[in-house]
């Protein structure tokens, strides 16, 4: 159990249908299952009027559900542990959002909707904005990365208590991270897509 950051490929066009309807999230971030945020949502208000109103909701005329169609290249995913918040906290020295756009696990992007992946709604970049991380992500190496590591200030850094351990070099759990993480936004950035966030 935790917290983890997962990171996936979607295109622009795909991004602009989950926008209009955000029950689409899940054909991005629950691949195995993609219409199960359908079913939770219906049960969700079923239980609400329920509990609240002590009525059943009225029937809805049944419609065929809009789907997303995947390329190839959305298919590709990134998942950040629980070393998504260190490394968000030595590239903005921030545990908080920072700013945009290398705060972009925490800040930035579309909210789709108000699903929730867990810990709020997965955010969405466009092909665009991705480019602009990447290209800004890339400039970043493992030194400077490592410069803004200190565990004396990561107190509030989740998972807190791995980093003031000895015993371990909890910055290479970040660093690995880190790398995995530039190479899965170049692809991005080649394959002319953009990408969601979610905290899980």
């Amino acid at each position: 159990m935790g917290m983890y950051a997962v990171l996936h490929a979607v295109s622009d066009s795909n991004i602009k249908a989950i926008l209009a309807t955000p029950e689409l999230i899940g054909y991005i971030t629950f691949k195995e299952d993609p219409e199960a945020i359908w079913e939770f949502s219906k049960s969700e208000k079923r239980s609400f009027l329920s509990r609240f109103f002590g009525k059943k909701p009225e029937p809805q005329k049944v419609t065929e559900r809009p789907k997303l169609v995947l390329t190839e290249a959305e298919q590709k995913e990134i998942d950040l542990d629980k070393a998504w918040h260190g490394l968000h906290y030595c590239l903005t020295q921030d545990i908080g959002e920072g700013s945009h756009p290398l705060g972009f696990i925490l800040y930035g992007g579309q909210l789709a909707g108000d699903i929730d992946l867990g810990y709020g709604p997965a955010r969405l970049f466009t092909s665009a904005e991705t480019a602009d991380i990447n290209a800004k992500l890339q400039a970043v190496s493992s030194e400077g990365l490592k410069a803004n590591y200190d565990p004396t200030k990561m107190d509030d850094v989740y998972p807190s208590v791995i980093w003031s351990r000895t015993d371990e070099d909890n910055f290479e759990y970040i660093n690995a991270y880190f790398s995995d993480l530039k190479r899965f936004l170049g692809e991005c950035v080649r394959e002319k897509v953009g990408m969601t966030v979610g905290i899980y």
